[in-house]
């Protein structure tokens, strides 16, 4: 996609070398147990989660009630549901069962309490993520370039109108043209037909080589 903006091209291009989100911190977090869908981090497997996500308190599967307490007491922890099908889409389980054979809970998101006290917090920060995690996983990723001032950055997730994206390229945009004022040329040409007026002003282009804009007959440089 290519956006016009004060005389410059701004690319809008995909993202194909961005990051996980799991990889930016250990405040919001998820992990996922699925042949489609494998997420892993050290200190939470797929033995840990099931037991975090048991109704029952009793020891399982070599995870012990200590355990299941102390990340309990550092996590508000949100049982983590997706729904499978020539992709894949996350979101939190409701607690309802589904009968899709495609939708299934296979982890957890955790979120830290003691950046997000309440559970209402801890949700909505969860949501957030996930939203992020599906933008990721569609490639809905982008970053921008603007070659003539040498202008390019990456890592926007989701959609590039929302994402600020298109905001910061064009603030950066007008940065550059703040810190470079263009300069304006007059020439004056004597004129007896189009073909003279081609071809003088094909002539001031060749003389004129970091020329921006030509508008009646006057020649905008910078």
């Amino acid at each position: 996609m290519t956006v016009p903006y004060k005389g410059y091209e701004i690319q809008i291009l995909p993202d194909n070398d961005c990051e996980s989100p799991n990889d930016w911190n250990n405040d919001l977090f998820l992990v996922g147990f699925h042949r489609q869908f494998s997420v892993e981090k050290k200190g939470f497997e797929q033995n840990v989660v099931e037991a975090l996500l048991s109704p029952t308190t009793e020891n399982q599967d070599g995870v012990s009630e200590e355990e299941v307490k102390n990340i309990r007491q550092e996590y508000h922890v949100f049982p983590l549901e997706a729904y499978i099908h020539s992709g894949v889409v996350l979101s939190l389980h409701s607690g309802v069962k589904k009968d899709r054979w495609d939708s299934s809970v296979l982890g957890a998101v955790f979120i830290k309490r003691a950046y997000y006290k309440t559970k209402k917090q801890a949700q909505l920060a969860a949501l957030d993520l996930l939203e992020t995690w599906n933008d990721y996983l569609a490639g809905n990723v982008y970053g921008y370039n603007v070659e003539a001032i040498s202008a390019s950055c990456y890592g926007f997730y989701g959609d590039p109108k929302q994402s600020g994206c298109i905001e910061e390229v064009k603030a950066e945009i007008d940065a550059y043209l703040e810190s470079h004022p263009t300069k304006t040329t007059s020439f004056s040409v004597s004129i007896t037909s189009r073909e003279d007026a081609k071809a003088q002003l094909t002539q001031l282009l060749e003389e004129k080589t970091n020329a921006n804009i030509i508008t009646g007959f006057s020649l905008l440089t910078q």
